[in-house]
């Protein structure tokens, strides 16, 4: 029999809120293609465009698994490019806790503008954290 677990709501809440206490103080960083399979993989010819410094907590109560960020503060480029995702660290800079979809719409970080000027600013429109499990 394939395996096929089911999660209760409060047990999805747990893992959010798990997850994402892993990056007060941490990082988010905006990368060009390609992004590697895994966060664990190193983001190796993707370009670093640009690295916000997340609060203390990060993010706001899960509910039925997904974690709202809580404000992010704007930054300026570190060089020009097309975000298309973005991975998040935790506060040593160097851990990384997941990755995800970068984009204008309907992705775990939402931007204005992902194709940016060298020295542009960037803000985040809406992010998220969302368990794989929902």
């Amino acid at each position: 029999m394939p395996r096929d677990a089911r999660f209760s709501t409060p047990a999805v809440d747990a893992e959010s809120d798990a997850v994402t206490a892993l990056l007060a103080d941490g990082y988010m960083r905006l990368y060009s293609a390609p992004r590697p399979v895994t966060a664990d993989d190193p983001p190796d010819d993707a370009q670093l465009i640009a690295e916000f410094r997340l609060g203390s907590p990060a993010f706001g109560p899960s509910a039925g698994g997904i974690a709202p960020a809580l404000a992010v503060a704007d930054v300026t480029t570190l060089t020009a490019g097309n975000v298309t995702w973005f991975r998040t660290l935790r506060s040593d800079g160097i851990t990384a806790v997941f990755d995800g979809n970068a984009g204008t719409t309907d992705q775990n970080l939402v931007m204005s503008n992902t194709n940016l000027a060298m020295g542009a600013l960037v803000s985040v429109v809406g992010f998220q954290y969302r368990s794989p499990r929902t």
